[in-house]
C-alpha cells in the first residue's frame, strides 16, 4: 500500500507518534523517526520498524529550531530518499491554570506547536513542489484543542 514511500514522523519516539510510525511501516513505508530528547526510545521504535522489514533511522531535532529542521529533512532524504509523507506530531502543553503559567512555558508551546509546524511543513512542502511530486502532510493536534482540561489556558 505504501511501498517505496518515505515518511517523516515528527515526535515519533514514543506515544501516538511511535504508533503512527510503526503502522506506516507495516503498510510498507520507510520511516524517519524524529525525537527531541529521547534517543533510547527513538532507537526502540527504529528496531520495531526494522522487525517488520522496513528501513528506518532516528534523527534528533527540535522542530522549533529551523536550522535543526532543515538538517533533519536533509538527513532523512540523504539516508532514505525523498519525503512522501509528513506527520506533524510534536506538542508541548501547559498543564497549569492561567495564574500559575509561566510565560516561558506558553512560549515553548507556541514554538513547537505553531512555529515548529510552520518550519517543517514549509521545508517539506517546498521540496515536494520543487520535485513536482504529490505528497501528504498530516497534522496531529492535541484533543485539548477541542476538549480542554479543567483550568486549561
Amino acid at each position: 500500500m505504501l511501498a517505496n514511500k518515505i515518511a517523516l514522523v515528527i515526535g515519533s519516539s514514543k506515544g501516538i507518534g511511535a504508533g503512527i510510525a510503526l503502522e506506516l511501516a507495516k503498510a510498507g513505508a520507510d520511516i524517519c523517526v524524529n525525537y527531541c530528547d529521547s534517543p533510547t526510545s527513538a532507537l526502540e521504535v527504529v528496531n520495531q520498524i526494522h522487525s517488520v522489514g522496513r528501513r528506518a533511522i532516528a534523527i534528533q531535532a527540535d522542530v522549533s529550531q529551523r536550522d535543526q529542521v532543515e538538517r533533519m529533512v536533509e538527513t532523512c532524504e540523504q539516508e532514505l530518499g525523498h519525503i512522501d509523507i509528513l506527520v506533524t506530531n510534536a506538542i508541548a502543553s501547559v498543564r497549569n491554570t492561567l495564574l500559575e503559567t509561566k510565560f516561558e512555558d506558553l512560549q515553548r508551546t507556541l514554538e513547537i506547536g505553531v512555529y515548529g509546524v510552520f518550519h517543517i511543513c514549509q521545508i517539506v512542502a517546498r521540496r515536494m513542489v520543487e520535485r513536482k511530486a504529490l505528497g501528504s502532510i498530516i497534522h496531529i493536534s492535541s484533543p485539548h484543542a477541542h476538549f480542554p482540561y479543567k483550568g486549561a489556558i
